[in-house]
């Protein structure tokens, strides 16, 4: 039953917000000082899209700058999904590109492109070949780094962690599900994503042109050196919240 899916579903978010307060509560007196000094770094993904030439005209027609809306602005072209933008053999050409991305709290930046297929085989490659070393060359001496990444599963599975060992790596422990917004990480993606479009997007960008710039917009963001040290005002803002997310 409807009720029966409802109930189902508050039942989760209770879980979910009950894990995100005993998260913040373990680390409500952290400072930003003592966060820096216990995490190395963090790590998200984001998916840019890329538009081309054609359809150019009409993602900047219909993209808005901001994200509030009321209801009568729910309908209008600027504020519906960008696949609605476009007729169906248009979005077609619509491409999109993963990127990770990882800062450290002494303000380095590593970007690359996520492969497709994405797997945790390939994501254990990657932690061998680009984030230990990353990590490695940013703290020199340093033989183990705590890294805050989410609770994908594939960032988590036994091939990975097997790769976080063997780069002294170790995931921070006792991370909420389904928390984007705790993570300082995603004060990155739209800050870059506006830097591409303003300062390196040209309408005539061929697809790999534009993973570049998706790179070097991820690279550019202005003050990394604060991320890590951010997660005290996180942990603050959701215990303020009651475990709530930024929206609720």
């Amino acid at each position: 039953s409807t009720q029966g899916v409802s109930s189902a579903a508050s039942d989760v978010y209770k879980r979910q917000k009950k894990e995100r307060i005993l998260f913040c509560k373990r680390h409500k007196d952290t400072t930003p000082a003592e966060w820096r000094s216990k995490l190395q770094a963090l790590g998200d993904i984001k998916e840019f899209t890329y538009y081309p030439k054609e359809l150019q005209p009409r993602f900047k027609r219909f993209r808005a700058p901001w994200t509030y809306m009321n209801k009568k602005e729910k309908r209008q072209g600027p504020f519906l999904r960008p696949k609605r933008w476009f007729k169906k053999e248009d979005w077609k050409k619509v491409k999109k590109q993963k990127v990770f991305g990882i800062t450290t709290s002494n303000g380095k930046v590593l970007a690359f492109l996520v492969p497709k297929p994405w797997s945790a085989e390939q994501w254990a490659v990657q932690v061998k070949k680009k984030v230990g070393p990353f990590l490695k060359k940013s703290f020199p001496g340093k033989s183990s780094f705590t890294v805050l990444l989410d609770g994908e599963k594939l960032l988590h599975a036994p091939v990975a962690k097997a790769a976080f060992r063997e780069q002294g790596m170790t995931a921070l422990p006792g991370w909420p599900a389904y928390s984007p917004e705790l993570n300082p990480q995603e004060n990155v993606w739209p800050i870059a994503e506006k830097y591409m479009r303003k300062n390196l997007e040209s309408d005539d960008d061929t697809f790999a042109t534009f993973q570049k710039n998706c790179l070097t917009a991820v690279r550019a963001y202005p003050s990394p050196q604060n991320l890590v040290g951010a997660m005290a005002k996180r942990v603050k803002k959701c215990l303020e919240r009651n475990g709530g997310m930024l929206d609720q």
